[in-house]
């Protein structure tokens, strides 16, 4: 609930921006009603109008022909011209303004434009919150990358498995998939041959990680790339994996509802690591997190490459937005 408070705040920051440009745009062109509530109203009323334009934009041209990429982009491109003459129309009819003076006012308002650009940059970005776009699918089924659909021979349900980026060549790593439901890893029936797109996150960087909590970091082999997984040992704490459930100081941990059919496995060449045993666990340092991914057996993580530093995490994923039908709050 706190990423969704923090983004209708950045909305509101927004609006009032621009209520406050077209306000003095108004005033500047002599609008007949130029006052800083109907300027408000107008702003308002101007973004209800384009998102539900925008939400058309994106169900009409599946509805009409499915598959049809270039009507989606016409239909998007349209947006352009559809959202100039809408905001002039709007504010024609709030201001009290022939049509030609509330292009100016509009013009005018377009400065508040590089004020919410700063403000979300310079600011919201890397102190506050920013999307993140999953990767890979080492923490299927929460959040997936690239993948294709299919059905769980053991449940019946969605089952997601690892695809190719568009574009790239090859066969994926793996030919299983892992199931939404039961959670379980196996061969995948009835495959789909289109390949979905990845989720979106938000990132909040105002969270300090808990367990259980999905998080974006650095990785630390290579801070140039950015990873996502799931934290499971906080600092201090000694980990072990057994029986495909995570230890903690000894102690098993049982995860929250959705992952409880998860299954944790063990590195079966952790090199200079330890092995993650009973005899032989993974003791984490005052700022050292250990992070899996939730499909286990695809995922490159703590048990390979050694704990998270806290310097290397930069936030909490609190939100999925995209794609629509997986909406929901982490968080």
């Amino acid at each position: 609930m706190f990423t969704i408070a923090l983004v209708i705040s950045i909305l509101i920051i927004a609006i009032l921006l621009t209520t406050v440009a077209l306000w003095l745009g108004g005033r500047w062109v002599k609008a007949g009603k130029p006052t800083f509530l109907r300027a408000f109203a107008s702003v308002v009323s101007s973004r209800i109008v384009m998102f539900g334009l925008f939400a058309a934009a994106l169900a009409l041209p599946p509805i009409l022909d499915p598959g049809d990429e270039e009507l989606n982009l016409v239909a998007l491109l349209a947006l352009i011209p559809a959202e100039v003459l809408v905001t002039c129309v709007i504010i024609k009819l709030f201001l009290r303004s022939p049509l030609n003076r509330s292009i100016l006012a509009w013009l005018v308002s377009l400065i508040s434009m590089p004020l919410i650009v700063a403000l979300l940059y310079f600011v919201v970005k890397p102190k506050v919150a920013e999307p993140f776009i999953v990767p890979a699918n080492s923490m299927a089924p929460s959040v997936v990358g690239w993948h294709q659909n299919g059905v769980c021979p053991n449940c019946g349900g969605l089952m997601f498995l690892p695809a190719n980026t568009p574009g790239e060549l090859g066969r994926p790593e793996r030919d299983q998939g892992i199931c939404t439901v039961c959670l379980q890893v196996g061969l995948i029936k009835n495959a789909s041959t289109e390949v979905e797109e990845p989720d979106r996150v938000v990132v909040n960087k105002l969270l300090m990680p808990a367990r259980w909590d999905i998080i974006v970091f650095r990785y630390p082999v290579d801070p140039n790339y950015r990873y996502i997984k799931r934290v499971v040992g906080l600092p201090g704490e000694t980990v072990f994996i057994e029986d495909g459930a995570i230890f903690i100081n000894g102690e098993r941990q049982t995860p929250p509802g959705a992952l409880s059919g998860l299954k944790y496995t063990r590195n079966s060449r952790p090199y200079k690591l330890a092995a993650g045993t009973r005899r032989d666990p993974y003791v984490l340092g005052e700022k050292e997190y250990f992070v899996l991914g939730d499909y286990s057996v695809a995922s490159s993580d703590s048990r390979h490459w050694g704990p998270v530093p806290r310097e290397n995490i930069e936030g909490v994923v609190t939100l999925r937005y995209w794609p629509p039908p997986r909406w929901h709050i982490f968080r």
